[in-house]
Formats: structure tokens, C-alpha cells, sequence
């Protein structure tokens, strides 16, 4: 789900709900952007 969300996350836990096989992820939220600038062509 993380990745259809295009977050990364940066602690995976697995859990079990009875039978059933889960996961909890742990995902850093800051304000703004966190992408990397792209660089510019300077030609």
C-alpha cells in the first residue's frame, strides 16, 4: 500500500490479527517537499 501511495516507509512491523498475516508501516511525514531538485540543463 505504501508504494501505490508513493511513500516510503521507514519501519516495517509485521503483526498477526489471528490468523490473518499484517503489516504495520511507519512513515516520516515532514511539511513541504521532500524530493530531490532535478538538475537544471545549463547548456
Amino acid at each position: 500500500m505504501p508504494k501505490l501511495m508513493r511513500l516510503a516507509p521507514s519501519k516495517r512491523t509485521p503483526l498477526f490479527n489471528g490468523p490473518l498475516e499484517c503489516r504495520l508501516f511507519e512513515v516520516k511525514m515532514v511539511a513541504g517537499s521532500n524530493r530531490k531538485e532535478k538538475p537544471s540543463d545549463a547548456s
